[in-house]
Parts: C-alpha cells; structure tokens; sequence
C-alpha cells in the first residue's frame, strides 16, 4: 500500500535513528519499499525531502541511485567559510558588478557548461 510522503519520511527516519550513524545510504530499493511504490516521482521525493528536513534530517539523491541521509545538525560544528575568503579581490568585484566569468569557474569545478550549473539550483 502507498504511503504518504509523511509516512515515508517518518519510516526513513526511523532507519537513519536506529543505524546510530549520523549519515547514511539507502538504496533506491529501499525508499520505494518503505513508501510503497514502485516508481519514485520527483515531486513526491520534494515532499518527502521536505518532511525529512523538518526532522532535522538532509535527504539527497546520489549519483548512483541511492539517497543520502544525514542529520543535518552534524553541519553545525562544519567550518564556515565566506565569498570574501574563497574569493579573490578580482572576482569579488566581478561578482559586485555582475560581470564574471562563469566558463573558469565551470571548469574549476569540472561541469560541462552553465546549463548543467542552471541544474543544480
């Protein structure tokens, strides 16, 4: 029987609790047996990342097809980093004005063009 995105989010975090790990993997196999269905639609895996997020929980699908879980308090104690420090004084102005160049930025960061950056927002 389906489970609601609530449902499904409450029994994955039950998984994420009783493993005692503070990040985990489950498979897609997993997440469609605990909700009930065989395929996962994008919007009922926004709603369940959502529920999951209301329980201090960050959800996220890998590459591989399987989904990440981590509390998301973990990130509290993660160092803080800010544009000032990651950037130069070149590229901060570029940023003011509007007028970087992503093309350098893609490659830093090994994507293969802006269309792929737009994505990941």
């Amino acid at each position: 029987m389906r489970k609601t995105s609530a449902e499904t989010a409450i029994l994955i975090a039950i998984i994420s609790k009783r493993s005692g790990q503070s990040r985990i993997r489950i498979s897609g196999k997993t997440l469609r047996f605990v909700s009930g269905r065989t395929t996962l639609r994008s919007a009922f895996l926004v709603e369940v990342i959502d529920k999951l997020a209301d329980m201090s929980l960050t959800m996220s699908e890998l590459d591989n097809g399987s989904f990440g879980i981590i509390e998301t308090k973990i990130l509290e104690g993660a160092k803080a980093f800010t544009a000032r420090k990651m950037f130069n004084e070149a590229e901060i102005k570029k940023i003011k004005k509007n007028s970087i160049d992503f093309a350098p930025l893609e490659t830093e960061l090994e994507l293969g063009g802006i269309e792929d950056a737009e994505d990941m927002e």
